[in-house]
């Protein structure tokens, strides 16, 4: 398929449109969500650069630099780390498009770091231990029971985000291939994360004709309610996974699943690459801060085994002399 035709400017030196952007963003393929987004983003960094005589197509490294300088002093990290990506994609677009809007220049972007990442309040990830408690605060004999463990086997074994886990239907569960092709994403990418012998075997029990059954519909279905077969909703998920924990005595929620999946797959000899193919992730970076967060868990806790120890000789070591 032809990339599309490109609006380029005029000799007007502080020229730009929202034709350019909006074909740079059709050019860029992202979702129509993300587009919106990036478009108020671009539009504010036009309207920037042409107070200062200048275009989009003609933006510096210096340009850029200075716009997210201003813009952290003005907004949250997470906005201006978005912000960061925005322009590094539309700019990777341009340098890459057959109409080579920008004359020949490589990307402004390409030497302009990413602004710090923000510090996140909740990053737990979902240890085993943890895991197997929301599992066993179901009921595996009941239809209910089943579809709720299988919503948290997929976020735990195969790292699928709430969102995406609410959207499956039946023809995207691949038992033969172990996979679930997901369309639609975050990114905007498709992607087919493999499934885990576990989750196999519970979703074989809830695809028996007596349970879900293999007719075509949602995958998590509202069963046994007022409104059977309706779709479970991604705020349904959440209040499944809530009384769960609730229930085990454990503080987990649905990112904590993703968050786990990743921590177990690459502490068990996963590869980087293989984990942002399945999490659907465009960049490590998520992944390094979920690791962060495990060695600094496992450190504390090796840190309170040693500490026991060493209070548990000091008593003997005061016990012996207290007989001398």
């Amino acid at each position: 398929m032809p990339e599309p035709a490109l609006i380029l400017p005029t000799n007007d030196a502080h020229w730009y449109t929202d034709e350019l952007i909006d074909e740079m963003l059709a050019a860029w393929g992202a979702k129509p969500r993300s587009q919106a987004n990036s478009r108020s983003t671009l539009r504010m960094f036009a309207a920037w650069l042409d107070a200062r005589g200048t275009t989009l197509l003609e933006a510096t490294t210096p340009d850029c630099r200075a716009w997210l300088a201003q813009r952290a002093s003005d907004v949250a990290p997470t906005t201006c780390v978005k912000n960061w990506t925005q322009l590094v994609a539309f700019y990777r677009t341009a340098e890459r498009h057959s109409t080579d809007p920008l004359g020949g220049r490589r990307s402004p972007m390409r030497d302009v770091a990413q602004p710090a990442a923000p510090e996140w309040a909740d990053t737990h990830a979902c240890t085993p231990g943890e895991f197997e408690a929301l599992i066993a605060a179901f009921d595996l004999r009941s239809s209910v029971g089943l579809r709720n463990a299988i919503a948290v086997s997929l976020m735990f074994h195969s790292g699928l985000r709430v969102g995406e886990l609410a959207g499956i239907d039946i023809d995207q569960v691949d038992l033969e291939r172990r996979s679930v092709h997901l369309p639609i994403t975050k990114t905007g990418r498709p992607r087919r994360p493999p499934l885990h012998p576990d989750t196999l075997d519970l979703l074989r029990r809830y695809l028996h004709p007596r349970r879900r059954g293999d007719g075509p519909g949602p995958l998590l279905v509202n069963v046994g309610g007022r409104r059977a077969s309706a779709r479970l909703t991604t705020n349904a998920i959440q209040n499944v996974i809530k009384r769960a924990a609730g229930r085990a005595g454990v503080d987990v929620s649905p990112h904590a699943l993703r968050r786990g999946w990743c921590v177990q797959f690459m502490i068990n000899g996963g590869d980087e690459t293989a984990a942002m193919t399945i999490a659907g992730w465009t960049s490590p970076v998520m992944i390094h801060r979920y690791l962060a967060d495990a060695r600094a868990e496992a450190a504390q806790a090796s840190f309170d085994r040693v500490a026991a120890r060493q209070t548990g000789a000091s008593r003997e070591q005061r016990a012996l002399r207290a007989v001398r």
